[in-house]
């Protein structure tokens, strides 16, 4: 047993043999209406109905997905959840001029009679501390060109 559906939304049933190709049953489902063409065809069993393969449909996009909330590029709520809180910020900052400072300090320390590579290991410690901290603050909003 064939099940041919039509695009016009007809839906053709008959039975072909089990060797018989898809431009013959193409060929048998058009003859009752030449000008339509053939959708789909699905092999049926005699004990199968119709109403089952029409309870199987596809959802469409608006059933599968839930309504999503309405937010435009520009609005507060996503400029809100983008940024980071102010304070955190300005304690990252903060810590990030104290390590300047004491690199400084170390700097002047080196040549006014310091152990050189003992300082240096201190620099280089406080360097990637600085840039661990500086990759936390938020990204530069705009690209300054000159």
């Amino acid at each position: 047993m064939v099940l041919v559906e039509l695009q016009s939304g007809a839906k053709v049933r008959f039975e072909v043999s089990g060797s018989s190709s898809q431009e013959e049953i193409e060929k048998l489902a058009l003859e009752q209406s030449e000008n339509d063409r053939v959708v789909a065809i699905t092999f049926v069993e005699e004990g199968e109905e119709e109403e089952k393969s029409n309870k199987q449909k596809a959802p469409t996009a608006q059933e599968a997905w839930p309504p999503a909330p309405r937010v435009t590029w520009g609005s507060a709520a996503a400029q809100k959840k983008k940024q980071k809180p102010a304070d955190s910020v300005k304690e990252l900052r903060l810590q990030i001029e104290e390590i300047r400072a004491k690199q400084a300090a170390l700097e002047e320390a080196k040549y006014a009679g310091r152990d050189i590579d003992e300082a240096d290991e201190e620099i280089a410690a406080l360097e990637e501390r600085k840039l661990a901290l500086e990759e936390q603050l938020p990204r530069k909003r705009f690209l300054w060109i000159f």
